[in-house]
């Protein structure tokens, strides 16, 4: 059982930062995707060069032993490898251990928006989860996603004005990107609905 969490982890090291950490803008996509190759590439080596089996490691020993390869490989500060970390732990639905990484990510670069957000999305439907989205905007207020689920949190709530601001700064950031079409249609209809129903 360890043995398939351990490879799952790292393997999702990859697939995490490519689908949470994308911001949306064309060259922070290219970042991404390069960054993204040097991290699947130091997973691959670091899964082929540990000869002890997995099922040996515990999860504090995994974690050393990946952060110190992700600091290796491409020059990625100490919070870039606990944002990555954090990423893969949050793809794989390790809660407990997404909010630790991520956390410590933001305690040593506050700039990682990815993180902020990510916390949010592990938070989500509470005060905690909203201040995170808000610290993701404040970040980088041309992240679109934060925007969305903050919005879709007072919606919830019944908070339909502070949900309709939200939504209309969500479709002007995220009007040029095409990874939001969908979202953006659908957005597009909930504002309709609700100006339609006042």
């Amino acid at each position: 059982m360890k043995k398939v969490l351990f490879v799952s982890l790292v393997v999702g090291v990859f697939f995490s930062f490519v689908l949470v950490g994308c911001g949306g803008q064309q060259e922070e996509k290219d970042m991404v995707k390069e960054d993204a190759v040097s991290a699947d590439k130091v997973i691959k080596d670091f899964v082929e060069t540990v000869k002890v089996p997995q099922e040996k490691f515990s999860f504090e020993e995994v974690d050393i032993a990946l952060f110190q390869r992700l600091k290796q490989a491409g020059g990625k500060s100490d919070a870039e490898a606990f944002e990555l970390m954090g990423l893969s732990y949050f793809k794989q639905q390790t809660n407990d251990k997404a909010i630790l990484f991520l956390k410590r990510a933001v305690e040593l670069d506050p700039s990682l928006f990815g993180s902020w957000y990510t916390l949010g999305l592990l938070h989500i439907n509470t005060k905690q989860g909203n201040d995170y989205f808000l610290k993701s905007i404040e970040v980088n207020p041309d992240y679109a996603l934060p925007y969305y689920y903050l919005a879709f949190t007072y919606f919830n709530h019944k908070a339909y004005k502070e949900a309709a601001i939200l939504f209309t700064k969500y479709l002007e950031v995220a009007k040029d990107d095409p990874s939001e079409v969908d979202r953006y249609k659908a957005v597009q209809e909930i504002l309709n609905k609700m100006r339609g129903s006042n």
